[in-house]
């Protein structure tokens, strides 16, 4: 299951994987150290809050003991599929937490921790192009279209609004005084 490129690189997911694995990186030592919340911050420091609820999963991954079932060299896809897969079913079957999710923190946490490479990714792949050159080409593509669709609808930058798109003043509503106060006594 791989999502295409354009996806994945808007995905909070990847983000927060990446952020993930810069960190551990940075200090493959200490990098958990003083606490797991303050690693959540760090995280949320690198990829904003919108991302918290990634990066609270990521911590409960690691309480639940993943971290300490991973072996420190790299694995070949059958053993991490054999690695993985008891685990996430007894987490989101313990906690009714999305398959997809639990796979997603648990490849995050093995990734990061350069036990599996990128292309052993399933959940959120990251993306296979920079995202300068997405955003250029999205750019691109709408320009195109703006450009191409623009004679077709009648579109005029210069001009002003075409004479019948004024209002007819009798649509407009008015205001209506009243005839009679009645008993409040104005008149």
């Amino acid at each position: 299951m791989t999502a295409p490129a354009l996806t994945s690189a808007f995905d909070p997911r990847v983000r927060v994987r990446e952020a993930l694995r810069e960190l551990i990186a940075e200090d493959p030592q200490g990098w958990y150290k003083p606490s797991y919340f303050v690693l959540r911050n760090r995280l949320l420091d690198r990829t904003g809050s919108d991302a918290r609820p990634y990066a609270e999963l990521l911590l409960e991954a690691a309480r639940r003991g993943w971290r300490e079932r991973l072996p420190r060299t790299m694995l070949e896809p059958p053993r991490w599929h054999a690695t993985v897969a008891p685990f996430q079913l007894h987490w989101s079957a313990e906690r009714f937490l999305q398959p997809e999710m639990a796979r997603w923190a648990l490849e995050s946490w093995a990734y990061a921790l350069k036990v599996i490479d990128a292309s052993q990714l399933t959940i959120a792949p990251p993306p296979r192009e920079p995202m300068a050159a997405v955003a250029a080409r999205l750019n691109a593509g709408a320009a195109r279209v703006a450009t191409s669709t623009a004679p077709s609808v009648g579109f005029a930058p210069s001009a002003g609004p075409p004479a019948q798109a004024r209002a007819d003043s009798r649509l407009v509503p008015t205001r209506r005084e009243p005839k009679d106060w009645g008993v409040c006594g104005w008149r």
